[in-house]
């Protein structure tokens, strides 16, 4: 939802105390992401830019792990770093995290002893992030990966525990090395025996993260914001209420199903004992 500043009016002046510092996060902003409601100017919800005055100690923001991993390599004669800090100097791969490379760390010299003489490909990447030894043949066997021991570590700081991600469908069938091509197609594992299924699809990483599943498929957009309308309300001044009011879900919808109905046509002209249409 989207706010519009009345035009030659005052700037209002905002209550940043501790009961007026509700915050708009990303996640509310993409859940809304498919449609935009514009809202009359509101009194209780701080401005754009504004950081409120927060006499408590701010929450922690959540830690996160993200591994991405690419199938084809790096150039190693570009991708490195040497110094630190505001010294740190870049290899032409890595140029782009220029203005980032003050929070960087750049690890070099790892070693996995479990993904020498067992080929490429499957005997390489099944136990990338786990070092486990991988077994051959029809059954599998390594180890669970660093990201979920994350998981089930950490599972209340974020929506999700983990979120899994992929470009293609897991491959099937055996490498010549005969390892599983599983192996190949998951870095993410469980357990020493199950790898975690990944998302291929964009859309249903989103209902995912959005909880846009089951019985809520069939509720019409202004259905699901009905709640977070109603959680608004109670935070907003009089005055708000009253705008709110107006431009509910409920009222949005009626208005909609109106016009929906009602073809744009011009009303039959009358007067007294004659109809006319045009």
């Amino acid at each position: 939802m989207t706010q519009r500043q009345p035009k030659h009016e005052a700037r209002p002046t905002f209550d940043t105390s501790a009961s007026n510092r509700d915050q708009f996060s990303r996640r509310t902003l993409l859940r809304g992401a498919g449609v935009a409601m514009s809202l009359p100017w509101l009194e209780s919800i701080p401005v754009w830019g504004v950081e409120p005055q927060s006499v408590d100690a701010e929450s922690p923001f959540p830690k996160r792990f993200a591994v991405l991993f690419m199938a084809c390599g790096v150039n190693g004669q570009h991708w490195w770093a040497k110094g630190s800090g505001a010294e740190m100097e870049l290899g032409k791969s890595l140029v782009p995290m220029e203005p980032l490379k003050q929070k960087m760390n750049f690890i070099s010299g790892l070693f996995n002893k479990n993904s020498t003489g067992v080929g490429i490909h499957p005997g390489q990447t099944g136990n990338i992030l786990s070092g486990a030894s991988l077994q051959k043949g029809a059954e599998l066997r390594g180890g669970i990966s660093v990201d979920q021991v994350l998981a089930n570590t950490l599972p209340q700081e974020t929506a999700q525990p983990s979120m899994v991600l992929g470009c293609e469908q897991p491959i099937t069938g055996y490498h010549e090395t005969n390892f599983s091509m599983a192996y190949s197609s998951h870095i993410s594992w469980q357990n020493a025996t199950s790898p975690v299924p990944m998302e291929v699809y964009p859309s249903l990483a989103f209902d995912s993260l959005f909880d846009n599943r089951g019985s809520r498929r069939n509720k019409s957009v202004l259905d699901r914001v009905r709640s977070e309308a109603a959680s608004l309300a109670r935070r907003a001044s009089v005055t708000d209420r009253s705008n709110l009011t107006n431009t509910s879900p409920a009222s949005v919808k009626w208005k909609s199903g109106s016009n929906a109905r009602e073809p744009n046509r011009t009303k039959p002209r009358t007067v007294p004992g004659i109809t006319a249409s045009p």
